[in-house]
């Protein structure tokens, strides 16, 4: 984290223990997203305080828990109460309408916020009392638009909720899809807090349906700028031909989630039209798969990637007050930057933020719903403003994976080699965890047991974890050095691309003889496979 250059000095400026608020919609709408995140700040807690132990400083961080209960006049009242109690230091909110409502009052009375996920570029206000560990939307709107064009999408029909954060990005999302040529239709923008939106759909199909008429519906798409309210309006969109016809595409607000996929009529139009949902491309630092799996333990299902921004978010702080030497707000916000910048392998391998205090980072991913659950299927690199293929090339296969230290540039596989290839960009030591799907590559012996697969990274062999296998797939934890770009997972079998039919059976027939040889060189050869983890 950031060493121990703390031990030894004297803190009389900072309390015994310095009370911070965690301030999440524990009920509401995004309660569903609180209840994670309080989870992720409940462990930064212990281990920022566990760090302080070590280092011998006696001082602790003392969490208050504060329901904002998704209601941005709520959440002020709430603020107005910790400030009462002299608790100035907030981690949260989780919406943009909350921090909005929350922020002049913050600047008037030396208060400070670290959000984890909201993303309105309308807070992207410099020397401000608000700081967030994610980026702002410009950045998410530069992603969609980037995957509209790659598309070939001309026109988008938007429909959004009706507040900052809806507002905020359908106006980003608009300007730059039209800086790149693109068309926008008129749009419907809905009242979130409505539980009916059957005339908001309606229109909307009619919307679609004059601009699939005018510009052809393999050339239309729909955005939606939505939180779990997207599961009614799918639900609705669903008895409309036309809304069936064109692609979607939607915001971070319900990317991968789990109440989509959960409903089995809202899924199943998701499916349909090829929906993506967006979310950031996030280089995991090294405590990122404590922080999964304490939130796995206790929600049973997988999680949002907010809950890294979350645990950053308090360390954020933590590490603030401790390199101000006060808990002060109006001390802590003149180091924050600082200790963004130092802050490594966290939950993120860099926090580090701009000059409005928001995450620089730039790069998204986009997931479709597939039969099985969210599978990756984009990504969009914000340096060059360009999309990538995640699905392996040639194949219909979407491997699900996490990387630490590094981002996936590329998959594809050479049959010929019973080999998948991943490119990747490391900018630091760390890890792949990969599941491979069976059809894709597979390592067996004649009796068909599993065997073991040959892991090069750029052209040399390196120890592996197999850390789970099915009837289905097999995951392995590869550990690579900065300046990988070449993972080579060598296995009997791979699936072969979409060659011409005359091709493929010339190619199967090397195959056969191949998957022979591999067979008895393995019976014959011991290789021990070393566990590094």
């Amino acid at each position: 984290m950031m060493g121990a250059v703390f031990v030894g000095e004297a803190h009389a400026q900072i309390p015994d223990v310095v009370k911070i608020a965690i301030l999440l919609p524990l009920s509401g709408e995004l309660s569903s997203f609180g209840t994670q995140l309080n989870y992720a700040a409940e462990l930064a807690i212990a281990d920022f305080n566990s760090y302080l132990k070590e280092n011998g400083i006696a001082w602790r961080l003392e969490a208050v828990h504060e329901d904002t209960e998704t209601n941005p006049v709520r959440a002020l009242e709430k603020v107005q109460i910790l400030h009462a109690h002299g608790i100035d230091i907030i981690v949260g909110p989780v919406g943009s309408a909350q921090l909005s409502n929350m922020l002049p009052y913050m600047n008037d009375n030396n208060m400070m916020a670290i959000s984890p996920s909201s993303t309105a570029s309308a807070l992207a206000i410099a020397d401000d009392t608000a700081f967030r560990t994610v980026p702002n939307d410009i950045n998410q709107a530069r992603a969609i638009g980037a995957t509209l064009k790659y598309w070939g999408i001309e026109v988008i029909v938007p429909m959004w909720r009706g507040e900052v954060y809806g507002d905020g990005l359908t106006d980003t999302v608009v300007s730059d899809f039209e800086s790149r040529g693109g068309i926008i239709h008129d749009g419907v923008r809905y009242n979130p807090e409505s539980n009916d939106f059957s005339v908001s759909v309606s229109e909307l199909a009619d919307l679609v349906s004059e601009a699939a008429d005018r510009y052809g519906a393999d050339r239309t798409a729909v955005l939606l700028v939505a939180f779990d309210e997207a599961v009614p309006i799918l639900q609705t969109a669903s008895i409309y031909g036309i809304l069936d016809d064109v692609r979607w595409i939607g915001g971070e607000g319900f990317a991968k989630s789990t109440v989509v996929s959960s409903d089995p009529i809202a899924a199943q139009f998701a499916t349909d039209t090829r929906l993506h949902t967006i979310q950031l491309l996030l280089n995991l630092g090294g405590r990122a798969n404590s922080i999964s799996d304490y939130v796995y333990e206790r929600l049973g299902s997988e999680s949002i990637f907010h809950i890294y921004t979350m645990y950053d978010a308090v360390w954020l702080a933590g590490l603030s007050i401790l390199e101000a030497n006060s808990s002060n707000p109006a001390d802590v916000r003149k180091v924050v930057r600082d200790v963004a910048v130092s802050h490594s392998d966290g939950a993120l391998s860099s926090v580090e933020l701009n000059a409005a205090g928001d995450l620089m980072l730039g790069s998204y991913e986009l997931w479709r719903l597939g039969e099985n659950g969210w599978v990756r299927s984009l990504v969009y690199d914000g340096q060059s403003d360009s999309i990538r293929q995640t699905m392996v090339d040639g194949t219909i296969f979407a491997p699900d994976y996490v990387i630490q230290g590094g981002s996936v540039l590329n998959m594809y596989t050479n049959p010929q080699e019973a080999a998948l290839i991943v490119e990747i960009m490391a900018d630091v030591d760390g890890m792949l965890d990969i599941t491979l799907p069976r059809g894709l590559v597979d390592s067996q012996t004649g009796e068909g047991a599993d065997s073991g697969f040959f892991v090069l990274i750029n052209g040399e062999e390196t120890p592996y974890e197999e850390t789970g296998a099915d009837d289905d797939s097999r995951t392995l934890s590869i550990w690579f050095a900065a300046g990988t770009d070449k993972i080579e997972i060598i296995g009997t079998s791979a699936a072969i691309p979409e060659f011409e039919e005359i091709g493929m059976l010339v190619l199967a027939a090397g195959l056969i003889l191949m998957a022979a040889i591999s067979i008895i060189y393995r019976t014959n050869t011991t290789r021990p496979l070393l566990n590094t983890r």
